[in-house]
Parts: C-alpha cells; sequence; structure tokens
C-alpha cells in the first residue's frame, strides 16, 4: 500500500511540475506579447509628437500670437470644414479639412474645451462643430427602430 503512495504521490508532483512548467511559458509568452505592445505604443506616441504626422494635439495646434489666434505663418493651414467628431475613451477626435490643398487630418482633444478653443480661434467665418458620431450599438438601435416603426 505503501508503494501506491509513494507512485501516486510521485505522479502528482510530476503533474505539478507540468503544469508548472506550461504556467511559466504561457507567462513568457504573455511578456514578450506585452513587451510588443508597448513598443508599439512607442512608435505610436513617436509619430503622434513627430511633426510628419496628420494626427495634431488639439491643446498645442497651430502658431498663434500672444492672444491666442492663428499667426500668418499659419494662413495656408487654416481649416476650411469640420468634417466629423467622434468621441472614444474620454478623447475628441476632429476630422478637419484644410484650404490649400493641404491633406485632411486628424486632430486629438482631451477635452471639449479644448476644441471650443481651437474652433474659436480658427478665423473667418465661424465653422460648425460637427455633432458626436454614433456608436455602432447606437447606429444599430436606430436603425432597428426605425425598421420597427416602417413595418406597421
Amino acid at each position: 500500500m505503501e508503494d501506491n503512495n509513494t507512485v501516486s504521490s510521485e505522479d502528482v508532483v510530476s503533474k505539478y511540475k507540468r503544469l508548472l512548467s506550461l504556467a511559466r511559458s504561457s507567462l513568457e509568452a504573455n511578456q514578450l506579447a506585452l513587451a510588443e505592445k508597448d513598443k508599439l505604443i512607442a512608435q505610436y506616441k513617436a509619430q503622434l509628437e513627430s511633426n510628419d504626422s496628420n494626427i495634431y494635439i488639439g491643446s498645442s495646434y497651430g502658431k498663434r500670437n500672444s492672444q491666442g489666434i492663428f499667426s500668418k505663418e499659419d494662413e495656408s493651414k487654416y481649416p476650411r470644414r469640420l468634417l466629423r467628431r467622434v468621441d472614444v475613451e474620454d478623447k475628441i477626435w476632429l476630422l478637419v479639412e484644410y484650404s490649400a490643398g493641404i491633406d485632411d487630418s486628424w486632430i486629438l482633444f482631451s477635452e471639449e474645451r479644448d476644441l471650443f478653443e481651437f474652433v474659436k480661434r480658427i478665423p473667418g467665418e465661424p465653422l460648425a462643430i460637427p455633432h458626436k458620431s454614433l456608436t455602432p450599438s447606437e447606429s444599430n438601435n436606430i436603425v432597428s427602430s426605425f425598421e420597427t416603426i416602417l413595418r406597421y
């Protein structure tokens, strides 16, 4: 009987060792994946901060004079229209169309106040801020409610 207990104890120990080995390799794989994601995040942050990017941070966008308005140097960068607004994770993204053949670009705002200040600084006729875009679930709810109404 002692041999059975010893054998079964050894089996249990070997099973635990295999389980620990699997857990260790899973943990190492997860750490590698996290390291790759950290590198990707660092690359995205560098893109955001670079001048070559088509994404601008709203609170630091444009060279402004002491009154907080666009300078003459930025005249070619005046937004012509505000095309889309997307609110994601407490951030506001605004798609802007520019005059003078500059590509459309997204501008990131951390607060709604920053968005309003940006729009207020644009010279010329005031531009309308687009309404928030709907999330996919909000769009689906509206479509299904209208389909229900149209059936009756």
